[in-house]
């Protein structure tokens, strides 16, 4: 793994002085309605300190997490489903090793093949440990060429506030 990688995989800390959002953060408590949350909004208004703060309120009941800062070199659909996978494994080491052998082909299949096998390795998980996706500015504006976007219609919402 790359440095660079490396440093996309780590939960940055909650700053001191952050401005709590007790409602947003109360509304990313795991629900009936499904496993990944996604939390998009423009640069600036929070993303990251939100989910950050979830997770500090909410760690005992969720220690294993998933963890990928995007950014604008991540457009690229193999390079993003890579750092994904990457991001996925400390939750489950074995999780998207069918994802990586199709991303590392020397033709690799069209992404609608690769997401495909990503879903079915995520729907093998615990319904117990959901997912929360925040969508950086630099993805949001302009998602990854042909992006999962088969996953987000699942995607719990959380309303902007």
């Amino acid at each position: 793994m790359s440095t660079n990688l490396t440093t996309k995989l780590h939960v940055p800390p909650l700053r001191s002085g952050h401005v709590s959002r007790p409602r947003l953060v109360s509304q990313l408590s795991p629900g009936p309605d499904g496993r990944i949350t996604l939390v998009s909004a423009p640069a600036g208004y929070g993303k990251t300190t939100l989910v950050v703060e979830w997770l500090a309120e909410s760690h005992a009941a969720a220690p294993q997490v998933a963890w990928l800062s995007l950014d604008e070199h991540d457009n690229d659909p193999v390079r993003f489903l890579t750092h994904l996978v990457a991001a996925m494994r400390p939750v489950n080491q074995s999780l998207g090793e069918a994802t990586l052998s199709l991303l590392q082909a020397p033709q690799p299949p069209p992404p609608e093949a690769v997401i495909g096998a990503l879903i079915n390795d995520i729907a093998t998980l615990p319904a117990r440990r959901p997912s929360r996706v925040s969508a950086p500015s630099a993805l949001a504006e302009r998602p990854p060429a042909d992006s999962p976007s088969p996953l987000l219609p699942e995607c719990g919402r959380v309303p902007p506030g």
